[in-house]
């Protein structure tokens, strides 16, 4: 198994506790750690045995 680092991912959400927070835009940041068995995009190295990383920011995206 490996892991695949994402880091300073960037979105805007409407957040918090407060009303004043939700109504107002604020900036968040995430770091992503995917772990998944790269052995087959190894020895394959064709980009359909391996993770697309637009998958893994649309799901960030929409829990944020």
């Amino acid at each position: 198994m490996n892991t695949l680092y994402i880091k300073k991912l960037q979105f805007s959400g409407n957040h918090g506790t407060k009303k004043d927070e939700q109504d107002v835009s604020q900036l968040f940041e995430v770091d992503v750690a995917v772990q998944y068995d790269f052995s087959t995009a190894i020895h394959s190295d064709d980009l359909v045995d391996t993770i697309d990383y637009k998958v893994i920011e649309r799901v960030v995206k929409d829990t944020i």
